[in-house]
C-alpha cells in the first residue's frame, strides 16, 4: 500500500470529528461514533447540561458520561488496530501485571480491564479466571519482529535458547554471559515445546475423560446413598409400625390373661367368703345370745342350748379353716428406663429396644390359721422350696457338685488329669 492510500485511509477512518486530527486514545460512544478522550472531556465541559450529558457531534444523539468520568468509556480497539496496521501510531503502555516498561503491551483483558504483555498473558489465562477470559491483541504489525530482539544486544536477534536460564538469547550472549550454559537452536526448542504441548494436550484430554468418568461415578454414588437412605427410612418406619402393632397385640393378649386370672381368683375368694360370712353370722348369734343371758335370769336349759350351739360353731370353724385355695397374682412391673442400645459387630450395628417391663406370676396357697382365723400365704413352686429350711443348703451343695463334675470332664477331655497323675506319680 502506497503512502497516498494510507493518507486517504487516515483521513476517512482515523480522523476525529472534533479536533479534526488523528485519534488520540479513541473512545467509542453509545451511538457507535468515536472521539478522542480529550475531545470528549472538552465537549462535556462546554455542554450546557448537567455536566454528565452531551450531544454527539456527528449524530446529535444524547450521550451520558459514566459517573467515574469519561475514562470509563470503552476504548475503540478497532481504531487502535487500524493505527497499528497503518503504522501511524504505536500503542504505548505498561503491563499492568508485571509493570515492566521496556516490554510493549500486546494484549488486553476485557474482563479485568488490564493491559498485559506477552510474558504475562499465559499465566493470566491459566490462573486468574475460572473460565476462558475475553482477550484481544493490541500489538502493532510493525512490532512483530521486535519480540525476537535481544534485550542486551539491540542489533542481534534471538536465535538460541538457554536451558540453564530458560530464556531466548542471541549468538553474542552464548559467547559471553551464557558461555557455559546449555543452549540449543531456538527452532529446535520451539519444536520440542510444540511436541511437549501436544503431549500435554493429549494427556489433559485423557485426564479430562477420567475426571468426567469419576464425576459420573460420584453422581452414581450420591444417587446410591440417597436411594439407600430412602429405603432405610422406609424400612425403619415399617419395622416401627410392625413393632407397635406387635406390642398392641401383646397388650391385648396380656390384658386378657391378667383379667381372666383376676376373675378366677375373685371367684375362689368369693367362694371362701361364703363360709366366712356363714361362720360370722353364727358368731354374732352366739354373742347376742350370751348378752341376753347376762341381762336375764340364768337357767339350765339356756346353758344346754348354748353348749349345743357351741359344738356346731366349732364344726363350722373347722370347716372354714380347713378350706384351702390357690391364688395366682399376675403383676406387670414396668421398667424405670426404656432405651435403645446398639452393638457394633463386624461393621454391623444391631439395635435392640429395651424391654417395656416384666410380667410375673406369683403363685400362693392360701390357708387359715386355726387359732387366729387369719389367712396365711404359702409360696408354690421353686420359690416355695427355697423357703423350706435346708433347701438352700441342698441347692448350694448340688451346684458345687455339678461344678466339680464339670471340672473333671474338662480335665479328661483336655488330658490335664493324665498329666497331673503322671506328675504326682513321679
Amino acid at each position: 500500500m502506497d503512502s497516498e492510500q494510507i493518507v486517504k485511509l487516515r483521513e476517512r477512518l482515523l480522523q476525529c470529528a472534533v479536533c479534526m486530527d488523528e485519534y488520540q486514545d479513541p473512545r467509542i460512544l453509545p451511538c457507535h461514533h468515536t472521539l478522542c478522550l480529550e475531545c470528549i472531556e472538552s465537549v462535556v465541559k462546554a455542554s450546557p447540561l448537567t455536566g454528565r450529558f452531551f450531544k454527539c457531534p456527528q449524530c446529535r444523539a444524547d450521550v451520558a458520561v459514566p459517573r467515574g468520568g469519561a475514562e470509563l468509556l470503552p476504548i475503540n480497539f478497532y481504531i487502535v488496530s487500524l493505527q497499528d496496521e497503518l503504522a501511524t501510531k504505536e500503542y504505548s503502555g505498561t503491563c499492568d501485571v508485571c509493570s515492566r516498561d521496556w516490554i510493549a503491551v500486546q494484549f488486553r483483558c476485557v474482563d479485568c480491564d488490564l493491559d498485559i504483555c506477552r510474558f504475562c498473558i499465559h499465566a493470566h489465562r491459566l490462573e486468574t479466571h475460572a473460565e476462558s477470559p475475553k482477550i484481544f491483541r493490541i500489538e502493532s504489525g510493525s512490532s512483530g519482529n521486535s519480540a525476537n530482539i535481544c534485550p542486551d544486544h539491540v542489533d542481534e536477534s534471538c536465535q538460541l535458547f538457554c536451558r540453564t536460564c530458560n530464556q531466548a538469547i542471541c549468538v553474542a550472549c552464548s559467547c559471553s554471559s551464557h558461555r557455559h550454559h546449555k543452549t540449543l537452536p531456538l527452532n529446535a526448542h520451539l519444536q520440542e515445546s510444540t511436541k511437549y504441548l501436544q503431549t500435554e494436550l493429549d494427556r489433559l484430554i485423557s485426564e479430562k475423560r477420567c475426571v468426567l468418568k469419576a464425576g459420573e461415578d460420584m453422581d452414581k454414588l450420591k444417587q446410591e446413598v440417597g436411594d439407600c437412605q430412602k429405603q432405610s427410612v422406609a424400612r425403619l418406619s415399617t419395622a416401627a409400625e410392625e413393632a407397635c402393632k406387635y406390642v398392641m397385640e401383646r397388650l391385648q393378649t396380656l390384658e386378657t390373661v391378667i383379667k381372666t386370672s383376676a376373675r378366677e381368683q375373685e371367684e375362689e375368694i368369693e367362694d371362701a367368703m361364703k363360709d366366712y360370712r356363714f361362720y360370722l353370722q353364727h358368731i354374732e348369734k352366739g354373742v347376742n345370745f350370751l348378752k341376753d343371758m347376762q341381762a336375764s335370769d340364768m337357767c339350765l336349759e339356756a346353758v344346754d342350748a348354748y353348749r349345743v350351739f357351741d359344738s356346731r360353731l366349732n364344726r363350722l370353724k373347722k370347716h372354714f379353716t380347713s378350706k384351702k385355695f390357690n391364688l395366682q397374682l399376675c403383676k406387670f412391673i414396668p421398667c424405670v428406663h426404656t432405651s435403645v442400645f446398639s452393638v457394633n459387630l463386624l461393621d454391623r450395628h444391631f439395635y435392640h429396644f429395651g424391654k417395656l417391663g416384666t410380667l410375673t406370676n406369683s403363685k400362693y396357697s392360701i390357708a387359715f390359721d386355726h387359732k387366729t382365723n387369719q389367712p396365711v400365704r404359702y409360696l408354690q413352686g421353686l420359690p416355695g422350696l427355697l423357703h423350706i429350711r435346708g433347701s438352700v443348703v441342698m441347692l448350694r451343695a448340688f451346684v458345687v457338685f455339678m461344678l466339680f463334675q464339670l471340672v473333671l470332664y474338662v480335665g479328661d477331655a483336655t488330658g490335664i488329669n493324665s498329666w497331673l497323675t503322671s506328675v504326682i506319680g513321679v
